[in-house]
């Protein structure tokens, strides 16, 4: 059960303040669509660069299997872009040189 101690509107915006210890959703099965995606990728974006640049780590982890938005979709090619940079699991794959042209000295 979530409580939200002070939310008020303004401007046709919700404003909760004070909470950005989150850092793990799990939003499987939730039937969220491409509009849904659209929404959660401007949020991240918005934490990007607004809280994250004062030092807030924000949501570092997002799991979304088994709903109904389309994978291909730039709002979620973007989306997984912004998670994989803040995942702290996450390991850079490493690219191996192209040993095709070395030649062995001898």
């Amino acid at each position: 059960k979530a409580v939200v101690s002070t939310q008020s509107t303004g401007e046709g915006k919700i404003i909760v303040p004070g909470n950005f210890a989150l850092t793990c959703l799990n939003l499987n099965n939730n039937g969220i669509g491409d509009m849904g995606i659209t929404y959660l990728y401007k949020a991240l974006h918005f934490q990007e660069n607004s809280t994250m640049k004062r030092g807030v780590k924000g949501l570092l982890r997002l799991t979304l299997k088994n709903n109904k938005f389309d994978q291909e979709g730039r709002h979620y090619s973007e989306l997984v872009d912004i998670m994989t940079r803040r995942d702290p699991f996450y390991e850079q794959p490493i690219i191996e040189e192209d040993q095709s042209n070395l030649t062995a000295q001898t």
